[in-house]
């Protein structure tokens, strides 16, 4: 798919401070620039539209949830590979070339970025080594065989990415999944093919918020959790109780 078009979705509540930002680098930075850029709006009630829609997004309006908002914006978007991005995410510029150049691959089905992490401009590297290996030694541990056979667990800090047709052959993200949609992305793909990653940077203003310790047993208290089955209805919970905004 070495000229693959590609749509940017990104998911936003109450990102009014970094979202026009995040808009503008990727239509004016990155070399080639996307298709477009949609962003799924869950409700927010500050600037967040009108920023968005300032910088050059297309605005998409629905309920809130992660999983529900980049469905939305992946039933709008037009590309032929959808680009899932966070709103305090930046990816490199040749974003657009990288991932053509891995979905030449026909075996391959999802592609994420590796981010580094930062808050006020100091790499959390504690952070960003646990983020690393957390997408091997999850299903390492948990899911042995599925880990030999080719699964990686990668999140959405990592700017995911996926051909339209296979996104929605699996039956897109699982909206009802308050935490881990992304997850439960990859491990619907990773039997059809093998997953590649490449190099991002992304906000560490919850880590920072929360405390880097604390943050990174929170994550991986949830990891396991899921891991190991829980429901829906326990992720909620889990969320009501320790997984608070930040913004």
């Amino acid at each position: 798919m070495s000229a693959a078009s590609v749509s940017v979705i990104i998911p936003a509540i109450n990102e009014e401070r970094v979202i026009g930002d995040t808009v503008r680098q990727v239509l004016r930075e990155w070399d080639p620039p996307p298709l477009e850029v949609i962003v799924a709006d869950g409700g927010s009630t500050d600037g967040t539209v009108e920023a968005a829609r300032k910088a050059g997004a297309r605005i998409v309006r629905c309920g809130r949830g992660r999983g529900l908002q980049m469905n939305a914006g992946a039933a709008a978007a037009a590309g032929q590979l959808l680009l899932f991005l966070h709103a305090d995410t930046l990816l490199p510029v040749d974003a657009v070339a990288c991932v053509r150049e891995d979905f030449s691959i026909p075996r391959t089905v999802l592609v994420g970025f590796q981010p580094l992490i930062i808050d006020g401009g100091r790499p959390m590297w504690f952070s960003t080594f646990n983020n690393w290996a957390k997408t091997y030694y999850g299903p390492m541990l948990l899911r042995p065989a599925s880990y030999v056979r080719g699964l990686r667990i990668m999140f959405g800090d990592q700017g995911l990415c996926c051909r339209a047709a296979d996104f929605r052959a699996v039956g897109c993200y699982r909206a009802a999944l308050p935490l881990m949609e992304d997850a439960e992305l990859c491990l619907d793909l990773h039997n059809a093919g093998p997953l590649q990653d490449r190099a991002a940077a992304t906000s560490g203003r919850r880590i920072a918020a929360w405390g880097e310790l604390r943050a990174n047993c929170i994550f991986a208290y949830i990891a396991l959790l899921w891991l190991g089955g829980a429901a829906p209805e326990e992720l909620r919970a889990v969320q009501r109780r320790l997984y608070h905004d930040i913004r």
